[in-house]
């Protein structure tokens, strides 16, 4: 309960029009390399592939924590739903406006409501439940960027792969 308070407490504070994150230069190829490692393990684990792009020198000005939390959320979401022996690929393109790419292999992407993934305690697959899953993490994803002046969206990747594009 109390992990459901603080996210909704953050969730409250970024909607709020007035709240601005402190933004800095830093490494934004070494924040998604470094988060995206921490959940390598466990996605081994379950016997899923991790496929990386990443260039080694992609800087960007924003709060480097939000952006942290950001692709933790994403790749949570992406282990969670990632099928059985599935592939999760993380993408990230440079220039003046990055843009990073987290997909995975979801054969009941065609059936979800893509547009609604963002809205807050909804779970677009109602058969699955996982423990500590409060339907919030994609909202907060979305305040994220929202915050950063950018853009994020869900895409249907042929009959079995969804992709979250976040475009900085």
């Amino acid at each position: 309960m109390t992990e459901l308070v603080n996210r909704l407490v953050s969730l409250a504070r970024m909607d709020e029009d007035n709240v601005k994150l402190s933004k800095e230069p830093f490494s934004l190829s070494e924040a998604v390399l470094d988060t995206v490692s921490a959940f390598a393990q466990h996605i081994d684990h379950q016997q899923k592939r991790l496929l990386t792009d990443l260039p080694g020198d992609l800087v960007y000005y924003g709060n480097e924590a939000a952006i942290r939390q950001l692709i933790s959320i994403l790749m949570d979401n992406a282990v969670k739903y990632c099928d059985p022996g599935g592939v999760i690929g993380v993408t990230l393109r440079g220039g003046k406006h990055p843009t990073l790419l987290v997909d995975n292999s979801y054969a009941a992407v065609g059936g979800m409501e893509l547009d609604r993934l963002f809205d807050r305690f909804y779970r677009g697959d109602k058969a699955r439940t996982y423990g500590g899953g409060f339907g919030i993490g994609l909202s907060i994803a979305k305040a994220i960027v929202e915050k950063h002046r950018g853009g994020i969206r869900a895409l249907r990747l042929g009959d079995d792969r969804i992709r979250f594009q976040v475009n900085l």
